[in-house]
């Protein structure tokens, strides 16, 4: 018999889901809020592109509200908001 469930544990500090330009959800996990914005700012090896939906973000185990971001750009500055507290 196929497993019908699967749990996958978010452990990391940075948890965002979302998805890349052809609709497949994925997840973003990092130690340090600094990774994924260096990321963003960089080449972009994680992070999708600017006018990716992000379907959930959170930090420390805590959701950052959805009505602050619509997709992986507009999450960027909640992210960076956070930056003094990221040790």
């Amino acid at each position: 018999m196929k497993k019908k469930v699967v749990t996958h544990i978010l452990d990391k500090k940075v948890v965002i889901i979302t998805e890349n330009s052809d609709g497949t959800v994925y997840t973003v996990e990092a130690d340090f809020i600094k990774n994924v914005i260096d990321d963003w700012d960089g080449r972009k090896s994680f992070v999708p592109e600017d006018g990716a939906r992000v379907l959930f973000a959170s930090v420390n185990q805590v959701p950052i509200s959805p009505y602050r971001y619509t997709d992986f750009e507009s999450l960027i500055e909640p992210l960076a908001e956070l930056l003094p507290y990221d040790v």
